[in-house]
């Protein structure tokens, strides 16, 4: 590991605003055939869409038989087209805020966000994610907190990777702590004294060495 807590990513479980649901349970109750976009198996966000859809008891072959369904899109870009064009009624990301293709869905057909159960949430902050609210305000789209989770985000390197290239990465970072909160909103809380906390992994050996260094000239 290079760098944590780089930014905050939240799950985010959009629908058009004239879908009639208001949280993951009523997609059930009402047996609405929501057409979702659902990423490649082995990427966090389908792992946590299949945690969900096991959580309410859903399966892909009830969707379909509502008239709904699961449509494969290999990223956030064609999820937005899916959605321009009519084609699903949903996104499902795990993006920072804003995700510019939920801003631009919202242009072509205004969104808002169902809600997360408090069990699935549950279920996710044992695995390592955070309970967290969308904000209102997000998109003009949340107009009440949505509950959800969240995850900070981190930069990895392969252990092959020279100690001198990590180093001279992880510096040029957290040295311009205030030009990274300003690339993108998610990144607002970056900072580089918590850069080194929570990393999930070991610290590469550069991204160590940068760290003693910077807390030896504190010292």
């Amino acid at each position: 590991m290079g760098v944590a807590n780089l930014t905050v990513n939240h799950l985010q479980f959009m629908v058009g605003r004239d879908v009639p649901l208001t949280g993951l349970r009523d997609w059930t109750a009402r047996l609405h055939p929501l057409r979702v976009p659902v990423d490649r198996v082995g990427t966090v966000d389908r792992l946590v869409f299949e945690l969900a859809l096991e959580q309410i008891g859903l399966t892909p072959a009830a969707l379909e038989s509502w008239g709904g369904g699961l449509v494969p899109a290999d990223n956030y870009h064609q999820q937005l087209s899916l959605y321009r064009d009519g084609k699903v009624d949903a996104l499902w990301q795990f993006m920072g805020i804003p995700s510019p293709s939920i801003q631009e869905a919202h242009v072509a057909r205004p969104i808002k966000p169902l809600a997360l159960l408090p069990d699935l949430i549950a279920r996710l902050v044992q695995l390592g994610w955070s309970a967290a609210e969308l904000p209102v305000g997000a998109y003009g789209g949340v107009t009440s907190p949505a509950p959800t989770v969240s995850m900070g985000t981190s930069l990895g390197f392969h252990a092959a990777v020279s100690a001198k290239v990590v180093f001279a990465i992880t510096a040029a970072i957290c040295d311009n702590a205030a030009r990274v909160r300003a690339m993108h909103p998610a990144a607002a809380t970056f900072d580089p004294a918590r850069a080194e906390v929570d990393t999930g992994g070991l610290l590469h050996e550069g991204a160590a060495r940068y760290f003693e260094a910077r807390s030896g000239v504190r010292s």
